[in-house]
């Protein structure tokens, strides 16, 4: 979930509960939830996270794990009701990332995550930017 600051809403895709994952769109605004569609083939995704790029005037998502619970590497965005692919490039797959934008420095952070080795879970402790085009990493 991310503010979209150019249109003053709080957008939300995806998620997880009892009954399974999430593939749609949703937005708040005037004290209710709208959706604006979905599902989307991006599939499922809970566990990712979200951000608002003003240089871009986007919401952005990196990561999370999809409908057979594999940790993902793509960058998205949302455009209008469509989720699309801005990038596969940069971390490796992984789930429930540290996201954040420094809006002085126009860039998005990410720090850490998981990954799956085998059945289990292993911590991340690598550091990237997000450039608005591509992910560099920050060593």
């Amino acid at each position: 979930m991310a503010y979209h600051k150019k249109l003053v809403k709080i957008i939300l895709f995806g998620g997880l509960w009892i009954d399974g994952q999430y593939a749609d769109l949703w937005e708040w605004s005037n004290g209710k939830w709208h959706s604006r569609g979905g599902p989307y083939d991006n599939s499922p995704l809970d566990h990712h996270n979200m951000i608002y790029d003003e240089k871009l005037q986007q919401v952005i998502m990196f990561g999370g794990k999809n409908y057979r619970y594999r940790a993902q590497k793509n960058t998205l965005t949302v455009k209008g009701d469509r989720i699309i692919t801005l990038s596969t490039d940069g971390p490796s797959a992984r789930h429930s990332v540290g996201l954040t934008y420094h809006s002085q420095h126009q860039h998005g952070y990410l720090y850490g995550g998981k990954k799956y080795k085998g059945d289990n879970q292993v911590a991340l402790a690598d550091f990237w930017k997000w450039n608005g085009e591509m992910w560099e990493r920050i060593e």
